[in-house]
């Protein structure tokens, strides 16, 4: 029963990477910055507050990054949203933990998988505009339902003071 638990579990992890890297997309421009920060800064939902890159030994390694990101001021009110996308299909070997208080996200990743991070960032950025839109099409709909109940009271107040 464990190996068909950790084969199932194994091949989901391969999908999902499969996904992410095969929907990627190249964010290595001739900007000076790392593509990561560069793609972050050039996000309108995202607002880097720290970027480092930490090396052990050689430069010629790759490093560890050490991101802290909070969303912009027009989605922080949205920022429960993010976290739950984000926990919800968090990548294996990546570290993602989110601060409630300050709002703000911290991500810690081996360099080598900018690419990939790359792809899952601006995979979670549109659905997460995809989630805003919906909630405010939802609102939408909510509000004129409320209107019709409250028209349709009244006609039937109107209808039973008339018989």
């Amino acid at each position: 029963m464990t190996s068909i638990t950790a084969f199932t579990g194994i091949r989901q992890y391969l999908a999902y990477l499969n996904y992410f890297v095969t929907n990627r997309i190249s964010y290595f421009t001739n900007d000076s910055r790392h593509p990561l920060q560069a793609y972050l800064d050039d996000s309108s939902i995202f607002l880097v507050e720290h970027f480092h890159i930490i090396r052990e030994g050689h430069s010629d390694q790759p490093g560890l990054l050490d991101i802290r990101f909070r969303l912009s001021q027009a989605d922080v009110k949205n920022f429960v949203l993010l976290r739950g996308l984000f926990e919800f299909s968090r990548p294996g070997g990546i570290d993602i933990t989110s601060d409630l208080h300050s709002r703000s996200f911290e991500l810690r990743l081996p360099e080598d998988q900018v690419p990939a991070i790359a792809s899952y960032l601006q995979a979670i950025s549109d659905r997460f505009r995809k989630e805003i839109a919906f909630k405010a099409s939802l609102r939408k709909i909510l509000h004129f339902e409320k209107a019709m109940k409250a028209e349709q009271a009244k006609l039937y107040r109107n209808l039973q003071a008339s018989a």
